[in-house]
């Protein structure tokens, strides 16, 4: 089980970070920094380089305060989900997936933080405010579009 822990970083005062903590290992798992938020009042798609050619995207467009995540190419083109990825909510349950437009989609609710995770490690999270900050491992590059 995951415990957040919020630590400061000198070496930038204006970030933020998250220290993800494995209580059964006693052993730091990643420390992620607010990178930013997304919001559902606007048309942003947000863009996580997950590797070569993958891209995460989070729209939080789709109507009243729904959104989703979903993987495209690098062109934009929708993909598969890759093997070992999931959404969970804060509390560990899955979120919900459909396929929209031909593309796997996990759904997510404004009222809900969920955590990003890759073979059940967690790399990121969407924290609830009616607009979600997004914590990211440093080794991943984001953009908005």
């Amino acid at each position: 089980m995951l415990n957040h822990f919020h630590i400061c970083n000198n070496l930038r005062e204006s970030q933020y970070f998250k220290l993800l903590f494995d209580k059964s290992t006693m052993t730091n798992v990643v420390i992620m920094g607010l990178i930013g938020s997304i919001s559902y009042l606007n048309n942003n798609l947000y863009v996580i380089d997950m590797n070569n050619n993958t891209e995460l995207r989070i729209d939080a467009g789709l109507v009243g305060g729904i959104g989703r995540i979903y993987f495209t190419d690098n062109n934009g083109n929708g993909i598969q989900v890759p093997n070992g990825f999931t959404v969970t909510t804060v509390q560990g349950r899955a979120a919900p997936f459909f396929n929209i437009n031909g593309t796997g989609s996990y759904i997510m609710n404004w009222s809900v933080s969920y955590e990003l995770k890759m073979n059940g490690a967690t790399f990121g999270t969407l924290t609830t405010q009616q607009q979600q900050s997004v914590e990211l491992d440093p080794n991943y590059n984001h953009d908005v579009i």
